[in-house]
């Protein structure tokens, strides 16, 4: 499965586009599609769309890297420039890998689906005749059978079909390892509503920029009608799971490959009735007192969701016996605690949860330096639910409660049988929690124009952590320093072998990673960005890096 999926790619990663066309907002002018997706059935399920042969074959590097000839020796079809326009193919015009009929089977798990590329050519017939060549080097035992619609092919046993037809003056390929191509050649043939005009298509066109190097269109929507089953709607005992799959309408990503950073941007389009629209929408990501701690950050996670939504989807989902033992928990709560679960936690809270943490070089077994920020909506309220809960709590044995003041702020440090420390306090709106007192009272004097957010110059990471964004960020240099910390630790975890040190060198050239997300209307906006000390395209440069560290391990 995986060497026929990989045939597909390797032909469409053979072809692209350049072009330039007006935009408007993050995408295409109105949503447009671009020529290509005018040519697919309306009914596609999946779609990768590249830019160009200089945008993508470019990056793998010259016909010497190890990576490109394993390819060519695999899928006996040459990834290379010269060799696609000497066959035939059109190497300036974009070109689009794409599924139908995504069904799942249970046939030795074989999902049925036509997996198509479509490719611009100069030459059809030569072209054509090329892929026909990889197919009988790739499959010697091939079989094909000439039609008016298309030139079909099948591996003997049935392991694979597929077929070769002229698209409107394009070369399409197709390949079902678990079914049959038939239904994807009639696709063209009765073609109705194009791609690129159907909502789902234009939905996502008009939020993202379609024109990087590549672009994928996800019809979320059409595979969960169709594999309701088998991809599982969540059961009221099948946990919190989204509502996945049939909470979603479609999606999009899309990466420029030329950037020394590795970034890729995504849409989700939920539906109106989406459970997790009814648990993001219209939040905040309050994230004030994370990026306020004057200490460098190892880690840092901002997230938000509406309490009352997520308690009642909790409750919703739960066995009886989950219930029952849920309520037991609740009623012992308000009795032994005097906290009303409902009333003075789930409705008193923002819904925004912030973690970090900070200061690698002071971390060690006994001092975490980490930091918990959990909005409320009324200080007081939550300042008696604390202090009823660290009285709940000194009752215990082994459990020793001070009253200390930080600041102005009353807290608490908590001891735990001597072993653990946890402080606590409101300020600000903030439940604020942390595992050591230095590292507490840096969360509760936090300030943005002071932290150590005011000392960042990268200004992409700078915006990325103050904005109404989500984030989960992570300073590899700072993470490094912790694994080698706890060096010793790992190595007993590992059954007595220390951290690898290839990791540590394969980290290097890493700088940060950051991700973020954002709901708008009924979208979710997301983006990926993996930070490094490149000069040169990202993926050009990891195989170089790479490489290197190969070559020096052999010469070890």
């Amino acid at each position: 499965m995986r060497k026929i999926i990989s045939f597909c790619l390797a032909a469409v990663l053979a072809v692209g586009i350049s072009y330039s066309t007006s935009r408007c907002g993050n995408g295409l002018s109105d949503g447009a599609a671009s020529h290509i997706m005018n040519l697919l059935p309306g009914d596609t399920d999946l779609a990768v769309k590249v830019k160009s042969l200089k945008a993508i074959c470019r990056y793998p590097g010259d016909g010497n890297n190890a990576a490109v000839r394993r390819l060519s020796d695999d899928l006996k079809f040459s990834p290379d420039t010269e060799y696609l326009r000497a066959s035939g193919f059109d190497t300036g015009k974009e070109a689009v890998l794409f599924v139908r009929d995504w069904t799942v089977v249970e046939r030795d798990g074989v999902p049925d689906l036509s997996v198509l590329a479509l490719m611009p050519v100069t030459d059809l017939e030569k072209a054509a005749g090329a892929v026909k060549d990889a197919v009988r080097k790739r499959w010697p035992t091939v079989r094909f059978t000439e039609t008016v619609a298309a030139t079909f092919f099948e591996v003997p046993g049935g392991s694979v079909t597929g077929c070769i037809l002229d698209h409107r003056g394009w070369l399409c390929v197709g390949i079902n390892p678990g079914g049959s191509v038939d239904a994807a050649v009639r696709a063209f043939s009765e073609m109705g509503t194009p791609l690129g005009h159907t909502p789902a298509y234009r939905d996502v066109a008009a939020k993202i920029n379609t024109g990087e190097d590549i672009f994928v269109f996800l019809n979320c929507k059409k595979i969960a009608e169709k594999n309701m089953r088998r991809l599982g709607r969540t059961d009221a005992a099948g946990g919190i799971t989204p509502d996945f799959p049939e909470g979603y309408e479609s999606a999009g990503l899309t990466a420029d490959l030329s950037l020394s950073d590795l970034v890729i941007s995504g849409v989700l389009n939920m539906a109106p009735e989406s459970l997790l629209l009814s648990l993001t929408a219209g939040l905040r990501f309050d994230k004030e007192v994370i990026t306020g701690v004057d200490a460098p950050p190892v880690a840092l996670f901002s997230s938000s969701v509406n309490p009352g939504a997520y308690y009642q989807a909790a409750l919703a989902r739960m066995s009886e016996t989950e219930r029952r033992n849920f309520e037991n928990y609740r009623k012992e709560l308000e009795a032994q605690w005097g906290i009303r679960l409902e009333k003075d936690i789930v409705e008193n809270m923002t819904g925004s949860v912030n973690f970090g943490i900070y200061d690698s070089a002071s971390i060690s077994m006994t001092n975490h330096n980490m930091v918990v920020a959990i909005g409320v909506k009324d200080a007081a309220g939550a300042q008696a639910a604390l202090e009823k809960a660290v009285a709940s709590a000194q009752a215990r044995p082994g459990v020793v409660v001070q009253k200390i003041s930080v600041g102005g702020t009353d807290a608490f440090g908590i001891n735990l049988f001597g072993m653990f420390q946890l402080y606590a306090g409101i300020r600000d709106r903030h439940l604020i929690l942390s595992s050591g007192r230095l590292m507490f009272e840096r969360a509760v004097s936090a300030d943005r124009g002071a932290g150590f957010l005011s000392k960042v110059r990268d200004p992409a990471l700078a915006d990325g952590l103050k904005d109404d964004r989500g984030i989960l960020f992570v300073d590899v240099k700072e993470a490094s320093a912790v694994i080698r910390t706890f060096s010793f630790l790992i190595r007993n975890l590992n059954g007595g072998d220390p951290p690898d040190e290839n990791l540590l060198q394969d980290l290097k050239p890493f700088e940060y990673l950051l991700i973020r997300h954002r709901v708008k209307g009924r979208t979710l906006f997301g983006e990926f960005r993996l930070k490094t000390a490149f000069t040169g395209p990202f993926f050009l440069e990891i195989q170089r890096h790479f490489e290197q560290l190969n070559q020096a391990d052999a010469a070890n």
